[in-house]
């Protein structure tokens, strides 16, 4: 939770370059996902100090607008689908391949054919993100935008995903 409430988006003037998180997690949330089986979450330690983590699940956050994602039907028609909804990584670990490694781990350790992310891209651009996420061979499925999304006036972010 401490390197999460770390990369939460807080000003706009004063967004890290390397991502951000949209909205504060509770850790008893979060606890509660993790336990029941709802989210999966992967670790990365470095000589015992954590570098990193993923968490995902099934599903593609609900949000009332994304109705367009029922009709993309490469994505959402794929029963195996497994969604990134945070990865972050301690920025004493930042372009050492720990955000590789965990994406690595979770397509081995769950066997999915289709992992997806959303890529912030508006009002900061995310592009140490969506380069990162290219890197890795994700390609752009679908975008979302919003005139205010959580807060952020003329929201959008990119939906993407490696099949």
């Amino acid at each position: 939770m401490d390197l999460h409430d770390r990369w939460v988006f807080q000003d706009l003037q004063k967004a890290p370059r390397h991502g951000f998180l949209l909205a504060r997690a509770e850790r008893k949330a979060l606890s509660s996902r993790l336990a029941s089986g709802e989210w999966s979450g992967l670790i990365s330690e470095v000589d015992g100090s954590l570098a990193g983590y993923l968490i995902s699940s099934p599903d593609i956050p609900e949000i009332a607008s994304l109705d367009w994602m029922i009709d993309h039907s490469p994505l959402m028609g794929d029963p195996m689908h497994r969604h990134v909804r945070e990865i972050a990584v301690s920025p004493a670990y930042l372009q050492r391949g720990v955000g590789s490694l965990l994406y690595k781990e979770l397509s081995a350790a769950a066997g999915r054919s289709t992992i997806s992310a959303f890529v912030a891209m508006n009002p900061v651009g995310n592009s140490a993100s969506e380069c990162f996420h290219r890197r890795l061979g994700f390609k752009e499925v679908a975008s979302f935008r919003s005139s205010c999304f959580l807060g952020i006036p003329n929201y959008s972010s990119t939906l993407f995903a490696l099949m």
